[in-house]
């Protein structure tokens, strides 16, 4: 996007919605594991629908 001109608002939004998708996907983060965004935070909900689960049991 550095360096990218833009007729309108809209434009500027796909790009914006385009490059959140592709770093959410593919950006590889170091402290969670190497996992991308969209991972982490899928693990993380996982992670914690489980511990939910496990105190409405007890």
């Amino acid at each position: 996007m550095h360096g990218s001109l833009f007729r309108d608002l809209e434009e500027v939004r796909q790009a914006v919605s385009e490059f959140r998708d592709r770093y959410d996907r593919h950006r590889r983060l170091e402290k969670p594991g190497f996992l991308s965004s969209r991972e982490a935070r899928q693990s993380h909900a996982i992670r914690k629908a489980a511990s939910n689960q496990l105190r409405t049991v007890h």
